[in-house]
């Protein structure tokens, strides 16, 4: 299967298209699903009544591209107990695998209009896997479960949803591709990724198997609908991107939800109506989210800043401000040893 011919348009680099892949990829000469859906109904929690509950103290490592902290392009890694920083590389965005030991880049050359994507050893920064795909390939995740696999978003705009595409880059071909226009896909830890419709529908799928096995029905609020989800480290929750948008295309309302593998038990996690990111810790305890005035978006442009908070994955109706105390801001140390808030964004977030 060849190559499908893309769109020439092209947002900023924060928003660069993605473009339409298929097996088998076209690699650079340096370089070394169907089914599902339905299933049992959902439910929507309601709010607890008193305070709610206490914020666990965060640990482990903060992969971030916060520019402010030391006035450096690039990917960092910050301590959430204290210890110095680790720069990681001073021009892609590094999205680590679970236990840290290894990272993805993906970076859009303009000239070629390819997609040079790399895995790194964290330790030393030595390229193990190296690719390049035609187009631009984005958001890549790595597999819990293989080193070599990352499950991406291609498509031909950024007005366009494309597919979601598994690729196995030791071996440099395309393993799984999907429509991506009405669903969010993230990978469970055993291997398989959960799959969840724009309208709630929650299936499970193994990588290579056309038909995926329903699970559930996430009962959403009227008018919102999915738009990305994260699964948890342990597999038993998902934290959801839940939207709303005007008839002119732009964004009322963007906050997260909380609800089991199946759909059940849903909540609200956050009520800021800016919220659009979501981390998990590595524990599952808590999850780190932005509040990003500047997502907000009119035909005029965006304006605004991100903050970047946590709260417990338990915590309902979360408004992320200093005098409701129901979140609080990551404080790290910069490379100078100064004590700082870390803003967005948040890449990965490992032991």
């Amino acid at each position: 299967m060849g190559l499908l011919p893309p769109s020439r348009s092209r947002g900023s680099r924060r928003c660069w298209a993605a473009v339409l892949v298929a097996a088998p990829l076209v690699w650079l000469a340096a370089c070394g699903g169907g089914g599902g859906g339905g299933g049992g109904g959902g439910s929507v929690a309601p709010a607890p009544s008193g305070p709610g509950p206490s914020i666990a103290a965060p640990t482990g490592r903060l992969w971030h591209h916060n520019y402010a902290l030391d006035f450096l392009d690039g990917t960092q890694i910050a301590s959430a107990t204290g210890g110095p920083p680790m720069a990681v590389t001073p021009e892609a965005e590094a999205i680590p695998w679970p236990d840290g030991s290894q990272y993805v880049t993906a970076e859009w050359d303009l000239r070629t209009d390819r997609t040079a994507v790399r895995v790194h050893a964290t330790a030393s920064g030595a390229v193990l896997h190296e690719a390049a795909v035609d187009q631009y390939f984005r958001a890549p995740r790595p597999a819990p479960h293989r080193k070599e696999w990352v499950l991406g978003r291609v498509s031909d705009s950024v007005t366009t949803a494309g597919v979601y595409a598994v690729i196995d880059l030791a071996a440099r071909r395309v393993l799984d591709q999907f429509p991506a226009d009405d669903a969010a896909v993230d990978w469970l830890p055993d291997g398989r990724y959960v799959h969840v419709t724009h309208d709630g529908r929650i299936s499970i799928g193994t990588v290579g198997v056309a038909a995926r096995q329903a699970v559930g029905q996430l009962a959403l609020p009227r008018g919102l609908t999915v738009n990305e989800v994260w699964a948890d480290p342990q597999g038993r929750r998902l934290a959801l991107r839940l939207w709303s948008k005007s008839e002119a295309g732009t964004i009322d309302v963007s906050d997260l939800w909380v609800s089991d593998l199946d759909g059940r038990n849903a909540y609200r996690h956050t009520q800021t109506r800016m919220t659009n990111r979501a981390r998990w810790s590595p524990d599952g305890r808590l999850i780190a989210f932005d509040v990003d005035t500047g997502s907000l978006c009119d035909f005029s442009g965006c304006v605004g800043h991100c903050e970047l908070w946590y709260a417990d994955a338990d915590a309902r109706e979360v408004t992320a401000l200093p005098a409701a105390g129901d979140a609080r801001q990551f404080r790290v140390r910069n490379r100078s040893g100064q004590e700082r808030v870390l803003g967005c964004d948040l890449l990965g977030w490992t032991p």
